[in-house]
């Protein structure tokens, strides 16, 4: 077996590793009235076009600490509107991981 093959081997099961760590870490937060609130208005900030108002408003609760499946996935869409790309998989993702 090459050298090569080893190391892409060892990458991958360091990456399965480090994925199997984050999931036993990740648990869906239920939110308190606040949190739900402020979902609520960045909903309707979405609905009505104002992405950029919603997205901030979305950041602040995923920084807070909010695990939210609906949270994560709005901020994707956020970001693919923008186009930035890698963001938007990185919250989709997370939103895949506390979807229930």
């Amino acid at each position: 077996m090459s050298l090569r093959r080893v190391w892409t081997l060892l990458i991958l099961l360091a990456i399965i590793a480090l994925g199997g760590w984050l999931y036993r870490d990740a648990r869906p937060v239920a939110l308190n009235d606040a949190d739900a609130q402020t979902l609520r208005v960045a909903r309707q900030l979405y609905q009505t076009g104002q992405t950029a108002e919603a997205a901030a408003m979305l950041q602040q609760l995923a920084d807070s600490g909010v695990t939210s499946a609906e949270v994560y996935y709005n901020l994707g869409t956020g970001f693919q509107g923008r186009g930035d790309h890698a963001t938007r998989s990185y919250f989709f993702g997370w939103g895949l991981l506390f979807y229930t």
